[in-house]
């Protein structure tokens, strides 16, 4: 039998299969999305390609990093902890 020993097998719902435009059109939901739920607390959001930063208040941080998690989890996309980065700015 030819194929992979390890397979995963994931039900649309969990895993869905993506070609570019649906790739392109997922990303411009979580934008949508994230811009006005951001906005609703007085956040902000910009996404460049794959990446995306969000600024916020100090007392916002951990109310925000869970909004975006969840938004983005929705969309069967994943944050990746070791690339996200938290500055903290100075006045």
């Amino acid at each position: 039998m030819l194929g992979s020993p390890c397979r995963n097998i994931y039900t649309p719902r969990e895993r869905p299969q993506r070609n570019g435009w649906d790739f392109f059109n997922g990303l411009l939901d979580v934008d949508r999305e994230l811009h006005a739920k951001l906005a609703a607390v007085g956040a902000s959001y910009r996404r460049y390609s794959d990446d995306i930063l969000v600024t916020c208040k100090r007392g916002q941080v951990h109310e925000v990093e869970a909004l975006v998690a969840g938004v983005v989890g929705s969309a069967h996309f994943k944050i990746k902890q070791s690339k996200t980065l938290r500055v903290a700015f100075r006045n």
